[in-house]
Formats: structure tokens, sequence, C-alpha cells
């Protein structure tokens, strides 16, 4: 899959998939994930955290806010920093 360009492209296929990202730290290292806002995801987190109900927490417009799959914690990535992104 090429790379959505936009937040809202990216939040849109997070939204209906998990997807595994790989991109690059601000340290410079790469990190690969598998990221989604599915939202049975998106409640897990919220109930490993005590919270009562998920919610996506806002970010600047050129940075993603996202659940690792693997984890089951919030990550986030710099758009302009994604290496891939491929619908698992």
């Amino acid at each position: 899959m090429t790379i959505p360009s936009t937040k809202t492209e990216i939040n849109e296929v997070l939204h209906n998939n998990i997807v595994e990202v790989k991109f690059t730290k601000v340290n410079g290292t790469t990190r690969t994930i598998l990221a989604t806002l599915q939202p049975e995801f998106i409640d897990n987190v919220a109930t490993k955290n005590g919270k009562s109900t998920g919610s996506i927490k806002q970010t600047p417009d050129h940075q993603i806010n996202c659940v690792d799959t693997e984890i089951g914690e919030w990550r986030s990535f710099r758009i302009d920093s994604i290496i891939s992104f491929n619908v698992k």
C-alpha cells in the first residue's frame, strides 16, 4: 500500500484496519508497530488505564496517535517519518 499523505487519510485507514507502520523515531532509530484506531482496541487501553471510556487524543496535524496492538498502549509518530504503511 502506498503511504497515505494526510492525517485524515491515515486515520481513516487506522479506524478500519490494523496496520504495520514502520517509522523513524525522533532519536533516529526505527520502530515497527501494529497500529489501529479501532474502537475495541481504544476501549481496551481505557480499561487497562482504569478509565471508563476510550477516546482518541488530540495531536498536531503532523502527528498520528494510535494504539499499538501488541502492547495495548498509545503510541504516536510523525507523518513525515513513515517508512512503510501496510494493512494486515
